[in-house]
């Protein structure tokens, strides 16, 4: 693929998965505080507690092999066959694992009534195998669109259909077809919108190939998912389902919109990373472009959380979810990590350095439950400042090894990031003496939380942005060009 028309593609991608993010997380959120309206957060939590398990098996759902796919620079029909029969026993293989083991959840969290939920939600395994060559055809191709129209779709018929039982009093079950529905129907828009076909063949040596490199992506893969979720597993097993519903729900409304938002970034990057992988100066020029331009949107917008968080609990969830502020805010510092933190595992994966992945990752999971354990001793406070610990101690040497890869330092990189680091820490003063200063001629209303609500995000944006533009006007200007030129060119 010629650069000029990667580029071309990639902006299309970006502007697609954009709009993708944008579209579901709007879904997600308005579904999300309906559902919470009549939902308790011990039935949040009791999802949770099932989740935490079978997303632990859904790190296997394609073995990694969807990845491998991409990261190639030629494939064939009989890689694609040969990837849909393995993810079809895949498929069959974990829903029988998560049936045998359903007991074993329920017994984990003394809860019987895990038992018949997770038999129940075990289905989605099987049903998700038909489609993951589809998905991966339309990633490798920068094909965004098609995902757009499957993602929003399905996650607003589900979430309405959800929503429904909901109300008719369905509690904790209309959580768990919320998600049987969501796979259901992306299954069938991808299947209908796909050329590719399954047929009868299969290759223990292409196999062996798209293994080769998958295995130990699937590794690290598995290791950031224990230290993404390790901590649900505690919470749940030690403090609760009460506590484990407002620490989830805490963790959703602020990293999972982060996800999302980079998600868009790093799918788009490993695809234009990987074709251009033996540029190594147009690698490092693309990929210290993008992270500010990832840290400029996202950092300030995070961190503008924070200041509507008591507001957003007052006026959207109700008294029911008042212990959810102090989680919202500490995850608003965790998500500004993680925000530019995801983009380093796009450098492992398009620069073909996953064993080195898979072993970061190991040391940072122990690192990671080491003090999650800890802290969960002193409560849900004690988490919280373990999780936020943790997330800045394990970012270092992973970006430094990351960066080794493509020839940059630790330097470069915070060099790179120095401008919107300062320009968010003088905004975020600012923010707080604005906000205690109109609390204390006005208090605390209706009104304020209000205004709070609406305004507090884009008030964060603008000061950074004005900040960035006093410190560093190139990288200001840069950060324009690229959203003017590029994201929002039609």
């Amino acid at each position: 693929m010629e650069l000029k028309n990667l580029k071309l593609k990639s902006i299309s991608a970006i502007r697609w998965a954009t709009l993708e993010k944008i579209a579901v997380q709007i879904v997600n959120f308005v579904i999300g505080i309906l559902l919470a309206r009549v939902i308790s957060p011990e039935e949040f939590g009791t999802v949770a507690m099932i989740t935490v398990f079978t997303g632990i098996l859904m790190v296997f759902r394609d073995f990694g092999i969807g990845s491998a796919l991409i990261q190639q620079k030629e494939i064939d029909d009989m890689d694609c066959h040969t990837m849909f029969w393995t993810n079809i026993a895949i498929g069959v293989i974990l829903t029988i694992l998560v049936i045998l083991n359903a007991s074993l959840i329920a017994s984990f969290y003394k809860n019987l009534e895990l038992y018949s939920l997770t038999i129940l939600f075990s289905i989605t395994f099987f049903i998700n195998s038909f489609t993951f060559v589809h998905e991966t055809l339309f990633r490798k191709n920068l094909d965004f669109k098609v995902l757009f129209y499957a993602n929003f779709f399905s996650m607003l018929i589900s979430g309405l259909i959800s929503l429904g039982l909901a109300y008719l009093d369905f509690g904790v079950i209309s959580l768990i077809w919320r998600g049987i529905l969501n796979v259901i129907f992306m299954n069938v828009f991808l299947w209908f919108n796909s050329s590719y076909r399954p047929k009868f063949k299969y290759s223990l040596d292409r196999l062996k190939v798209l293994l080769n490199y998958s295995i130990p992506l699937l590794g690290s893969q598995l290791i950031n998912y224990f230290t993404r979720n390790g901590d649900n597993l505690i919470v749940g097993r030690y403090l609760g389902s009460f506590q484990l519903g407002i620490y989830s729900r805490g963790y959703q409304f602020v990293l999972v919109p982060v996800k999302n938002m980079t998600g868009v970034i790093s799918k788009v990057m490993f695809s234009s990373l990987s074709v251009i992988g033996d540029n190594l100066e147009l690698v490092q020029k693309t990929y210290l472009k993008m992270i500010r331009l990832v840290s400029t949107i996202t950092i300030p917008i995070i961190l503008g959380v924070f200041f509507l968080a008591d507001s957003f609990v007052y006026i959207i969830l109700g008294e029911n979810w008042k212990e959810v502020i102090i989680v919202i805010k500490t995850m608003t510092f965790v998500g500004a990590v993680q925000s530019v933190g995801v983009l380093v595992g796009v450098i492992f994966n398009s620069q073909n350095k996953n064993k080195l992945m898979f072993n970061l990752n190991i040391i940072s999971a122990l690192f990671f439950f080491g003090m999650v354990i800890f802290g969960v001793q002193y409560g849900i406070t004690g988490l919280l400042n373990s999780v936020l610990f943790s997330s800045l101690v394990i970012h270092i040497p992973q970006a430094y090894f990351a960066l080794r890869t493509i020839s940059l330092s630790l330097k470069d990189y915070f060099w790179a990031l120095f401008p919107i680091i300062i320009s968010t820490i003088v905004s975020f003063i600012i923010m707080h003496l604005l906000k205690s200063y109109i609390v204390d001629k006005i208090g605390i209303t209706t009104t304020f939380h209000l205004l709070n609500l609406i305004l507090s995000i884009p008030i964060m944006l603008m000061l950074t942005l004005f900040f960035l533009r006093i410190f560093n006007n190139k990288d200001f200007i840069d950060v324009k060009n690229m959203i003017q030129k590029d994201l929002l060119r039609v």
